[in-house]
């Protein structure tokens, strides 16, 4: 036997070497591109990290964490759902890129899933739950929309925030461990950018609750000093007042119609009887009211208030459409304030009708509640008045005192109750709707 192995084989000792050489050449070019990629891939990291510190709003953290999945993993379809708050118990803001949306989709936290999840807290294929639970979840099942083959849970101190799932890559090849490698690190990043953003959207409503508390304690003091205020000049306002409707009446008995003031005398009686209008509503508001509720037929209230205005309305062609369910319950109740904000708004659905139209009034029970709709066909209301149209002092028409509709408002408050305005869905006139409380006395 020769001492050379390759006399024995009839093996070229330079083809050896040659194959040696070129499988370890493999080697290090197979190891230089992977590094490559993590280097390439941490970059990213670093700069998606950047990104996702900067976005205060989960659409746009979602919309690029899975434009980052697409780009870098290839994937042909993916899709991240995460808590909507803090507080959520289940996974209920979703996004998709590629894909469609499933159908339903609540992954509840509380889970069998979920947990195993939280557990696992690194990126899994399909295949590898599969062989570890023993069956196919449920909540990963979609005949066509879903058929994820990587889930990569979003986990902060043990607690699921959302979930990551990636369907098949572009390429049909499979995922690799750099690819889960890769996964891993973006949804950590993932997980606290989206705890960020949680914690901020709800600092930022609690903020607005506060704001807003402020805003209506603030109004409540205004309201308070304004009434205070009315009583204080009321007497003082009438007596006046009076003295001058007093002049105009003799003055009007002394001047013929056909006389150049006539006209402006008029004027002058119509603007002082709107200053005694005005201050009438104050008083009659600030006024101290009777604690004592009475039962009350809120049916035969609003039957009654109708036949007070039909004629009226008759003179000016406004129809009225009544529907009042005979059900009905007796409620506890001031019915002279409610009386006060039928006609309110009565006249006021008058007033839009100038040539005419028709009122739809109804009332329901629904539940433990009284709903109670006011519709016209008047000229509606612009969409910047909605907001403010009940508060003092603010009105649409050209001589309205705009405390019509604040004083309503306030009357149903003090009932327990709310009243709400919209534009009808045809834009041809506005929809006042009143909710009670029953109080069933039946």
């Amino acid at each position: 036997m020769s001492q050379y192995p390759w006399e024995d084989k009839k093996e070229d000792p330079a083809r050896l070497l040659k194959a040696a050489i070129e499988s370890r050449i493999n080697e290090l070019a197979e190891l230089n591109r992977r590094l490559k990629k993590k280097i390439f891939d941490l970059h990213t990291i670093f700069e998606l990290s950047r990104q996702l510190n900067s976005f205060l709003d989960l659409d746009s953290l979602l919309e690029n964490t899975l434009l980052t999945c697409a780009q870098q993993l290839e994937a042909r379809g993916t899709f991240i759902s995460v808590q909507s708050s803090p507080y959520d118990k289940s996974l209920s803001f979703s996004k998709s890129k590629g894909i469609e949306m499933p159908d339903q989709w609540g992954l509840l936290l509380d889970s069998n899933l979920a947990n195993y999840l939280a557990n696992k807290n690194r990126p899994l294929l399909v295949k590898e739950i599969i062989q570890e639970l023993k069956f196919h979840p449920e909540e990963l099942k979609s005949e066509k929309q879903l058929k994820p083959e990587v889930v990569a849970p979003l986990v902060i101190k043990d607690g699921l925030r959302g979930i990551l799932l990636l369907s098949d890559k572009v390429s049909g090849l499979p995922y690799k461990d750099d690819d889960l490698e890769f996964l891993s690190i973006l949804v950590n990043q993932v997980a606290v950018a989206v705890e960020n953003t949680l914690l901020y959207q709800s600092e930022k409503k609690v903020n607005s609750e506060l704001n807003k508390a402020q805003q209506q304690l603030v109004q409540a003091e205004k309201l308070a000093a304004l009434g205070q205020l009315s009583a204080a000049i009321a007497h003082e306002v009438n007596n006046p007042l009076g003295i001058i409707k007093n002049y105009l009446a003799i003055l009007s008995q002394s001047m013929k119609k056909t006389d150049k003031s006539w006209s402006h005398l008029k004027v002058v009686k119509e603007e002082v009887n709107r200053i005694a209008r005005i201050v009438k509503q104050l008083l009659d508001f600030y006024q101290p009211k009777s604690e004592t509720r009475i039962p009350t037929d809120i049916g035969f209230l609003l039957e009654d208030t109708l036949t007070f205005v039909e004629e009226q309305f008759s003179k000016n062609k406004i129809q009225i459409a009544k529907k009042i369910a005979s059900n009905l319950p007796m409620v506890e109740a001031f019915p002279d304030e409610l009386r006060q904000v039928f006609l309110n708004l009565l006249m006021n659905s008058r007033d839009s009708m100038p040539k005419g139209g028709r009122i739809e009034v109804s009332a329901r029970l629904e539940k433990d509640r009284l709903e109670i709709e006011f519709k016209d066909t008047g000229s509606g209301i612009e969409e910047k008045d909605l907001s403010r149209i009940f508060e003092p002092f603010y009105t649409t028409k050209d001589k309205g005192s705009g405390l019509g509709l604040w004083i309503s408002s306030e009357i149903i408050k003090r009932h327990g109750g709310e009243i709400k305005v919209r534009n009808r869905e045809d834009r041809k006139g506005t929809c006042f709707n009143l909710s009670l409380p029953t109080g069933d006395l039946r």
